[in-house]
């Protein structure tokens, strides 16, 4: 449920103020506003949620509520909390390691254009087999 809010809440409440605003502002391509950047900071969430808080801290009591409340607080217009962790966490966190975290997507997409390849080759040479077979079986 706390996902469905985070997904649906940004995309009725700010996407006409995206329209309306723009969602970039004459800061430059790194400026991110908007249910953008609340998407951005609830995709963080998720992934901290998934890998350390579900583990950790899931037995604590009113848990589930307090991330309901947590994740009210990033997109409730008032508060700005989305706004406010980007500009304080997230964004001095992807700055420090703007450097690594290119490498590692560039080697991500070295690595799967060589197996997508591989694949495409087996399956290219499978389907040759295959009709070979078809061809002398029927023939």
């Amino acid at each position: 449920m706390v996902k469905d809010q985070g997904l649906a809440f940004p995309s009725v409440c700010e996407a006409p103020n995206d329209v309306r605003e723009g969602v970039r502002d004459t800061a430059g391509v790194n400026s991110v506003g908007g249910a953008m950047l609340g998407e951005l900071v609830i995709a963080v969430f998720t992934a901290a949620e998934r890998l350390v808080l579900d583990w950790t801290i899931f037995w604590l009591p009113l848990y589930y509520e307090g991330k309901l409340l947590f994740v009210v607080w990033l997109w409730h217009s008032h508060t700005q909390g989305a706004q406010y962790l980007y500009s304080k966490v997230l964004l001095p966190l992807l700055n420090k390691y703007e450097g690594p975290i290119d490498d590692s997507i560039a080697e991500a997409q070295t690595w799967l254009m060589d197996n997508f390849w591989q694949y495409a080759r087996r399956k290219a040479g499978w389907q040759t087999a295959t009709q070979q077979t078809a061809v002398s079986e029927s023939g």
